[in-house]
C-alpha cells in the first residue's frame, strides 16, 4: 500500500478471505485493528465458512 494514503485519526483494520476461483475456502470472522505504519507482523485467524 502507499503509506501516503494513511490518514492520522482514522481507524484501519485487517480482514482476510481465501478463495479458490469463486469458492470461499476460509474467512476471518472479526476485524483486527492495526496501525498500518507500525511495520509489525499481524496474525489473523481464518476459519472455514459454515
Amino acid at each position: 500500500f502507499d503509506p501516503k494514503a494513511i490518514h492520522k485519526g482514522r481507524t484501519y483494520a485487517l480482514q482476510a478471505r481465501i478463495t479458490v476461483g469463486e469458492r470461499l475456502m476460509f474467512i476471518a470472522d472479526t476485524n483486527h485493528q492495526v496501525d498500518p505504519l507500525a511495520g509489525t507482523p499481524q496474525a489473523v485467524l481464518v476459519k472455514m465458512p459454515r
